[in-house]
């Protein structure tokens, strides 16, 4: 009995203990992370992007100015937050760096606050996975305890992801679910879901606690609601794929290239501006560009057409794989969630089955699932952007299907 209650050589309760510190921790950083890039750069930058030419220039200067963070700062260091955790967490101490932790989220600052395809989910789980690190090492905890460095780990990257998108649960989730492909560490749950909670306590004093996507309840689902939620799942699942093979092949071009990484990610940033132009031609809009909540919003409230939402789906798709593959540093979780609502919503309104709104929430569910692999996280993170529980059976039918059909590769294959 008394070795169920111990993780590693630590101990269970000195673990929670360090779970709860670094969750509060990471809250205050993470959530004055998300007022730099969000509300004060992102949201000036927004309104600028409907001038001429706006949509190329404004990311094509930021992902510069984040290349070159990254490779003058940084060490060139490209890796991505998830991946860099799940590395860790396999092979040990290493991938997450703490010593460019602070270079690294201020050039995902560059890159997402001036417009680049991507979110802060990446950066947020790697700067709680840093401060879990920096905790670690300063306690001079043995660094063959591999269990205890895998609980506290996982409690930071949880605690990053908490106050990202304000789900605590999720994030618990996503903690047992990342690291190991096809296989769950429930050991992990308890220090995952107190960091994340501290985390998320923290930052609602300083960003809020609203949902991020507030929308009002569907009260309940049909049968039909659940045969289109898995219509959809099946289709993220497919495509996701097929985004899977795109993200691999533009990064990998990207990384064989010999050019300055700075000169990389103005490429990319070029690239996801003119893809953002075709995007603004089709929706009148540059919610091509950023974190994807405008878009996001605007999809569940059935703003655009069926048509209007596959080129969006494309163009978006197309934008993050530039962003990403080029090197530069940001969350590609909230462009899949793009993805996967702007697929439930176009599903929902070319075919008479099944509540158009219920589906695109239970879509952004869909790629996030079949990209990471991550079924039961993706599901309840509808449910927590959103508040409204009844939309969670139809985005586990749309995340497990979506799991099922993707196949055994993901985003993450470094990891």
């Amino acid at each position: 009995m008394e070795k169920e209650r111990e993780v590693g050589k630590l101990g269970f309760p000195l673990v929670l203990l360090m779970a709860l510190l670094v969750g509060t921790a990471t809250g205050l950083i993470v959530a004055l992370y998300y007022v730099l890039a969000i509300s004060l750069i992102w949201g000036r930058v927004l309104p600028a992007l409907f001038a001429p030419g706006a949509v190329v220039i404004f990311p094509a200067a930021g992902l510069f100015f984040a290349g070159a963070v990254l490779s003058f700062m940084a060490r060139g260091d490209v890796s991505q937050g998830s991946e860099s955790v799940r590395e860790d967490y396999r092979e040990g101490m290493g991938k997450v760096d703490r010593g460019v932790a602070l270079w690294k989220t201020a050039s995902s600052v560059l890159a997402v606050g001036f417009g680049g395809s991507a979110g802060i989910s990446d950066p947020s789980i790697y700067a709680g996975a840093s401060i879990a690190k920096y905790l670690h090492g300063i306690l001079g905890i043995d660094p063959k305890d591999t269990e205890t460095f895998r609980a506290v780990l996982m409690a930071g990257a949880a605690a990053g992801m908490a106050v990202a998108f304000r789900s605590p649960l999720a994030a618990a989730l996503m903690a047992m679910e990342l690291p190991i492909k096809k296989a769950y560490n429930i050991g992990l749950a308890l220090p995952a879901l107190i960091s994340s909670l501290a985390s998320y306590a923290i930052s609602a004093s300083i960003i809020g606690m609203q949902p991020l996507l507030p929308v009002k309840s569907m009260g309940s689902f049909t049968v039909g609601d659940v045969v289109s939620a898995a219509a959809v799942g099946l289709i993220c699942g497919l495509a996701g794929r097929l985004y899977v093979v795109l993200y691999d092949m533009v990064r990998s071009a990207f990384e064989g290239s010999r050019v300055r990484l700075y000169v990389k990610t103005l490429l990319g940033g070029l690239a996801t501006g003119f893809t953002a132009f075709f995007g603004f031609i089709f929706s009148g809009s540059p919610y091509v560009l950023g974190i994807g909540y405008e878009a996001l919003r605007a999809t569940i409230e059935l703003t655009y057409g069926p048509i209007v939402l596959v080129f969006l789906i494309f163009f978006k798709a197309v934008a993050t794989v530039s962003t990403l593959g080029s090197g530069a540093f940001g969350g590609m979780i909230e462009p899949l969630i793009l993805m996967g609502a702007g697929t439930g919503a176009a599903w929902g309104e070319a075919v008479p089955l099944g509540s158009a709104g219920l589906l695109s929430i239970a879509g952004m569910a869909g790629f996030f699932s079949a990209a990471y692999k991550v079924p039961l996280s993706s599901a309840v993170l509808a449910v927590e952007l959103t508040r409204d529980p009844s939309v969670l059976v139809p985005a586990l039918a749309t995340s497990l299907v979506a799991w099922a059909v993707s196949g055994s590769d993901s985003v993450l294959k470094r990891g």
